[in-house]
């Protein structure tokens, strides 16, 4: 009896210390060959196959109880169903040593990067414990600087906040089942080369500073289901951006594209609204085609792109707002279409070679004060034949007279 009493103990306590090796139970690493302790029909606790011979419960057990009761006693605080408890007691091989949570009805878990610290490659499963792994948590794999590659199956549909940011990830492909990619995802970055979208993606928006700083990047093809672009998301990068043909992009938000070290942008036709600042500061900008269905330049828009040479305005722009295109130092010349009533102050100022400016409206429009100071010494503002009085004594168009000029 006190052989038994003494098995039946220590077999407790490989199971206590097999569970407390995870702070909790449910996050206990999934291997590929555990062996499962369980009670076979005669009573007995098996290994696998192997009958150990001691009772899992009755007179030849400790007080009577069974080792989930004693687990339960242990910590009180578990509400786990007996199943789901010897589910965990899995001896288990994890050679990546992920750490997996699940939701909050049990149906499905996410991953995060454990004590993967040092791997160079990852593969994330697509089930644990026999349920789907859809989400990488929130900093997964935040400043794993080891992590190069990591694969991830199509059950992944989130991947969350600052999931990558500052890892050493260097190539990844994105599957088709992904709908959202979380704010500062892949922030500093600055290996990453490479990004593959699935076919027909359901990506709705790239959030905040989503791949902020991820210098190294080669190229880049935003799918055509992203409808917004968000604060941030582009900042710092130098690669050509290009929109997947079909594009469903609405809104371009604040600073979306500040700092892009790009030299060309094509923004496709979908787009009816970028804000403020969304390009400032690209230095290395020569040339953006814009949307036709736009009908404002936003404030500071363009806002020191000292390399801008070429930008378009479409026909359908009404109004160019205070500062848009400051100190664009390269830019020769613009046309500003007839359907434009209103430039706001310093809309031109400071761009330095401004030597062609060409107004097609037959009115003047209300200008700001300083929209075009600072241009080329040799700058000329062409105007409607007919209307060539009118601009020399308009308000504030009066101290640009000299320059005003017939279209021929």
């Amino acid at each position: 009896m006190k052989t038994k009493t003494s098995l039946i103990i220590l077999l407790i306590l490989f199971i206590i210390l097999s569970l407390t090796s995870c702070q909790n139970p449910q996050e206990a690493q999934q291997g590929e060959d555990g062996i499962t302790p369980h009670i076979g029909d005669n009573g007995n606790w098996f290994i696998g196959d192997t009958d150990t011979g001691i009772k899992a419960e009755g007179e030849d057990g400790v007080n009577g109880l069974s080792a989930y009761e004693i687990y339960k006693q242990q910590y009180p605080d578990y509400n786990g169903t007996e199943e789901e408890w010897l589910q965990t007691l899995s001896v288990i091989q994890n050679p990546q040593h992920l750490a997996y949570y699940p939701n909050n009805d049990g149906t499905e878990y996410g991953v995060a990067g454990g004590n993967s610290v040092y791997l160079k490659e990852i593969v994330i499963p697509s089930t644990y414990m026999g349920k789907p792994v859809t989400k990488l948590i929130s900093r997964a794999f935040m400043g794993y600087y080891n992590l190069e590659n990591i694969t991830i199956p199509d059950t992944i549909t989130h991947i969350e906040n600052e999931a990558f940011v500052s890892s050493g990830i260097k190539n990844i492909a994105i599957s088709s089942n992904v709908t959202e990619i979380g704010v500062s995802a892949f922030k500093n970055c600055t290996n990453l080369q490479t990004i593959t979208f699935g076919e027909d993606i359901q990506l709705d928006i790239i959030e905040e500073e989503a791949f902020s700083n991820c210098i190294a990047l080669e190229s880049l093809i935003i799918p055509k289901s992203v409808t917004a672009i968000n604060s941030n998301a582009f900042s710092a990068i130098e690669c050509d951006i290009e929109f997947e043909e079909g594009s469903l992009l609405t809104t371009i938000q604040t600073y979306a594209f500040s700092n892009y070290l790009g030299e060309n942008l094509i923004l496709p036709n979908s787009v009816t609204t970028i804000e403020t600042y969304a390009f400032n500061y690209c230095s290395n900008l020569k040339s953006i085609t814009l949307p036709s269905n736009i009908n404002t330049i936003s404030n500071n828009l363009c806002y020191y792109c000292v390399s801008l040479e070429t930008i378009n305005l479409p026909d359908a722009i009404t109004s160019i707002k205070n500062y848009a295109f400051y100190h664009c130092e390269s830019m020769q010349s613009i046309t500003i279409p007839s359907n434009v009533t209103s430039i706001g102050n310093g809309a031109f100022d400071y761009c330095s070679s401004l030597a062609n400016i060409t107004v097609l409206r037959n009115t003047p429009p209300e200008l700001g004060l300083d929209a075009f100071s600072n241009n080329s010494a040799n700058r000329q503002i062409l105007v409607p034949s007919g209307s060539v009085g009118q601009y020399k004594e308009a308000a504030n168009w009066i101290n640009y007279e000299a320059s005003i000029f017939a279209i021929l």
